[in-house]
Parts: structure tokens; C-alpha cells; sequence
């Protein structure tokens, strides 16, 4: 059903009960709708559907398509120096790319999605194996894997967010633009944390000496292991929007 918009400003008494006003034909003036909230509402794509009965809602769809692409490349080499000596030395590269759809068109950077991910992964290791007598053998192994993701924002390299185009007053010095959640519609806006920049990677290395005694064989080694977590996920505190995300409620519903 269609919800009355009522004055907050106008309440009359006269009957002993707080009475609301109700705005004229449902619609709220233009002086009083907020500024924030009539820019951000723009964004909304035009409906390409006649919606429900009456009230006109979900009269919106897009059906699109990730588009995901994987490419790995892998070569090994081994080569004997001797019968006593051989390395052996591998590297792979996996390469991925998912590109999400942006639901409400191409250049609309206010869509709650639509971001890129990329990600790269190099995997090289190496093995060295010395005889050092019949019954003792010495190998040397190490291995590295090394993972660089980067999660992008819809509107790369950075959006045409500036104060101006919400209607704010004062500075926005910030790649990303607010989000609006208003209840019960589409959030308006990119995810504050969608930017996300990774970097991890794990060194492992380890030794063993072999050594055969008759019907014993006996075996010593080490192993180190290294592990580290480069991860940057950049975002905006916007508590700011809630007060225009509450607007953008009421102005939808007239």
C-alpha cells in the first residue's frame, strides 16, 4: 500500500492528541527534501519495468554475467652436474580475473557493484641433491608462494566523487564516495571497504641428511618457514549518510 508522508513540523493539538499534517498530494515541497538525499537519488537507474500494482516497486531488472578469466603457465628444469649432483627447479604463474557486471550500467559509479578482482600467483622452487658417499646423501630444498590480489572499485582508478555532486558542504578528500542504505530499497553507493590490496607470501626452506647403517638408516634435518601478510583494505567512515539515507526512504515513497 501507498504510505502517507506526513509533516513532522505541523502538529496540531486543538483535538488534545497530537495530529500530524499531511504534505499536500503526498509530496514532500522541495525546499524541505534534503539536499544530500535528492543528489544521491539520482543514481537510481530509470525502472525498465511497469512495477507492481499502485505502488509501482521492483520495477527494475538487469540480468548480466561475471566474466572470469584464468591463465597458468608452469616450467621445470633439472640438469645433472654430475652422477653426484642435480638441481631441479620449478615456476608456475596462475593469473585470474573476475570482472562483475555493474547492475545499473556502465558509468553509473554509485552502483553497489561492479569491481574487478585480480589475481596473481608465482610459485617457484628449487632442489639440490648431493651424494656425498655411498650411504649419505645431502638435498637442499626451498619453495616460495606468493599471492597478489587486487580488489577494485567500480569506478577505477578513482571515482567522480567530489562534494559537489552530493551536495555536501565541506571537503571529501577521498577515492571512495559515501554509501546510502536506505531501509527496504538497493544500498546507493559503492561497498566503504570494496578496495582491497594483498600481498601474501610463504618462504619455505629445508634440509635432511640421509645416512644408511647397515640395516638403519638414520636422518637428520632442519626446516624454516616464513610467512607474511602484506593486506590493505582502505575505506570511509560514512555515519555522516545515515541521516540522508533516512531522506531517501521518504522521498522514494512519495
Amino acid at each position: 500500500r501507498l504510505l502517507q508522508i506526513f509533516d513532522p513540523y505541523n502538529v496540531s493539538t486543538a483535538s488534545g492528541a497530537p495530529l500530524r499534517a499531511a504534505f499536500p498530494n503526498n509530496l514532500i515541497p522541495v525546499s524541505r527534501q534534503n539536499p544530500v538525499a535528492v543528489a544521491a537519488i539520482k543514481f537510481y537507474p530509470d525502472p525498465n519495468l511497469p512495477g507492481l500494482p499502485f505502488t509501482h516497486t521492483s520495477n527494475y531488472f538487469f540480468s548480466g554475467a561475471n566474466l572470469a578469466n584464468g591463465f597458468q603457465e608452469t616450467m621445470k628444469v633439472d640438469h645433472n652436474f654430475s652422477e653426484k649432483q642435480r638441481i631441479s627447479f620449478r615456476y608456475s604463474l596462475v593469473r585470474q580475473n573476475n570482472v562483475a557486471p555493474n547492475t545499473w550500467g556502465e558509468g553509473n559509479w554509485m552502483s553497489a557493484n561492479g569491481n574487478t578482482t585480480t589475481t596473481n600467483t608465482n610459485n617457484p622452487s628449487f632442489d639440490y641433491t648431493r651424494t656425498l658417499s655411498p650411504t649419505s646423501v645431502l638435498s637442499v630444498r626451498w619453495g616460495m608462494a606468493r599471492q597478489f590480489g587486487y580488489s577494485s572499485l567500480p569506478c577505477e582508478p578513482k571515482c567522480n566523487s567530489t562534494p559537489s555532486t552530493l551536495n555536501f558542504q565541506g571537503p571529501w578528500d577521498s577515492p571512495i564516495p559515501p554509501q546510502f542504505a536506505p531501509e527496504g530499497y538497493q544500498t546507493v553507493g559503492t561497498g566503504r571497504f570494496t578496495l582491497i590490496i594483498r600481498g601474501e607470501d610463504v618462504n619455505h626452506l629445508n634440509g635432511n641428511l640421509t645416512k644408511n647403517l647397515g640395516r638403519h638408516t638414520l636422518k637428520f634435518g632442519a626446516e624454516a618457514r616464513l610467512y607474511r601478510l602484506n593486506y590493505a583494505q582502505p575505506g570511509v567512515n560514512d555515519m555522516l549518510a545515515r541521516a540522508a539515507a533516512a531522506d531517501i526512504v521518504v522521498l522514494q515513497r512519495h
